[in-house]
């Protein structure tokens, strides 16, 4: 009798064979989360609106989200005064030269000549506002202090960049004018809203790291990590003896928190958030469920920002083409939105026949445009009003008095915007609705509705820059452009 021999089959054909199955509990695994996810959010939504109504009771009682400093214009020149009112020993807060202390314990004890035993010298530190170099530039905080014991003195200097954007080489120029100055004896602070170094525009960073290795740069945010102003703040504080002045920082700590906080930071204050976090603590088995929605969120934000953008312009060209068509009848009203890089979310307004810019990128603006920028990561911390294609320190002669000109026209037109700066010859920043992370639920109602209170207010802003800003623009870079090729 013949045997016959069976060859078993390989593994490879035993896992082929279990592919189907295998897919098919994966497929049911991916089910059940998403379904999950959909329970948490089913679950959750009346739960916020109970949690809601609660809230308006406890705000009623308790206000515990009011601050009052968000009423007055947070502008760079403000908060400035601000901060050197705190450092100023003489200042009106009573503490002497505590905060000023509070202040330098922030820093090593590198730098030659570092101050010691202020409350001594407390009546002769002179703190002063925008002081002026020999090259014409101006420092916004200058703290002089005089050594008790020796015969010269110390300067802790400060650069306030909450918003606006760095100068052609301005760091590399305090630092200069300091070392000759004061030597080796001074501390630039730099003060953006979240950690960033100062701009190779502004100061290399060779030449950055050479001043920090020699205890001269730091930069200190306004934000994040252990060496902050809101740290600052609350060490403050922490030191000071007044009931009055104590609350007022607290107001300060938790301004900035809102206004540069990154989203965990602000949205730290917001009762939903919170009311959502101790859902979870008590409910674990959500979690997973809340890892795939937190995961979504970004794109979720995303889409609706850019979805309202694009409903933005559609609006303002509607506005413009009704009421100021007869001005400019050929305005082109663009967008443009990428997220969550700085710079990157824009509404601009241009026209054709304005003047191209030499040697500008590929794929960057070539004419003067009038805009809404994000300033902040995401689409949040919005500037407008009128933008040259390029800085006016990259600018060549005939360029830089067009861009002279354009400041005096938009002037005499009647635009009156707070501020400018090498980028910008007007602007400003829109009292309202700065974050849109937070208001991404009423951006999705206005886009569904076709309008709305935010809609209202950034199309009425940019017509109202746009009806004293296009007339100003076209005189200068139209009708003086073609008086000049006659």
């Amino acid at each position: 009798m013949s045997q016959v021999f069976r060859t078993p089959d390989p593994p490879s054909i035993t896992v082929v064979n279990q592919i189907p199955e295998i897919l098919r509990q994966v497929g049911d695994a991916r089910d059940a989360r998403q379904d999950h996810c959909v329970h948490l959010l089913d679950g959750l939504t009346p739960l916020l609106v109970e949690n809601k109504i609660s809230e308006r009771i406890r705000k009623r009682l308790r206000a515990p989200r009011f601050n009052p400093l968000k009423y007055f214009h947070a502008y760079e020149d403000e908060l400035s005064k601000l901060i050197a009112d705190l450092l100023n020993p003489l200042s009106e807060h009573g503490q002497r030269a505590s905060f000023l202390e509070a202040m330098l314990e922030f820093f090593p004890r590198e730098t030659k000549g570092w101050p010691d035993e202020l409350q001594a010298v407390a009546d002769s530190i002179r703190v002063g506002r925008e002081h002026s170099t020999p090259e014409g530039r101006y420092i916004d905080i200058i703290v002089d202090i005089p050594s008790p014991t020796e015969n010269h003195h110390y300067c802790l200097a400060f650069e306030n960049k909450p918003y606006a954007d760095d100068e052609e080489d301005q760091i590399k120029d305090y630092l200069k004018y300091l070392k000759k100055k004061y030597g080796k004896r001074f501390l630039l602070i730099y003060l953006p809203p979240v950690y960033r170094e100062p701009s190779e525009y502004s100061c290399p960073k060779e030449k950055r790291e050479k001043y920090k290795a020699k205890g001269n740069f730091r930069v200190m945010p306004y934000v994040g990590g252990d060496l902050s102003l809101t740290k600052w703040f609350a060490k403050c504080r922490k030191e000071c003896g007044a009931k009055r002045v104590r609350g007022f920082l607290k107001d300060a700590e938790g301004f900035c928190q809102q206004k540069f906080g990154e989203n965990k930071t602000t949205m730290s204050n917001n009762p939903d958030v919170r009311f959502v976090r101790d859902y979870l603590s008590k409910n674990p088995g959500q979690l997973h469920a809340a890892l795939a929605v937190h995961g979504a969120w970004p794109l979720v934000r995303d889409d609706i920002c850019k979805r309202f953008l694009e409903h933005l312009c559609k609006a303002v060209n509607d506005r413009l083409h009704k009421d100021l068509a007869h001005i400019a009848p050929d305005c082109n009203v663009w967008y443009h939105y990428e997220g969550e890089r700085r710079y990157s979310n824009v509404l601009s307004i241009t026209r054709d026949d304005w003047v191209q810019y030499e040697d500008i990128p590929p794929g960057s603006d070539k004419c003067t445009r009038i805009k809404i920028q994000s300033h902040g990561l995401g689409p949040n911390d919005w500037i407008w009003g009128v933008c040259s294609p390029k800085p006016m320190g990259k600018m060549n002669e005939e360029e830089r008095k067009r861009r002279e000109n354009l400041s005096s026209a938009l002037e005499r037109r009647g635009l009156r915007l707070a501020k400018n700066n090498d980028w910008w010859p007007q602007y400003d920043y829109p009292s309202r609705y700065q974050k849109w992370n937070t208001i991404s639920p009423e951006l999705t109602e206005e886009c569904e509705r076709g309008g709305g209170p935010i809609t209202k207010f950034y199309v009425d802003g940019l017509f109202d820059i746009a009806r004293f800003a296009i007339p100003a623009i076209n005189e200068v870079e139209i009708i003086e452009q073609a008086d000049s090729h006659e």
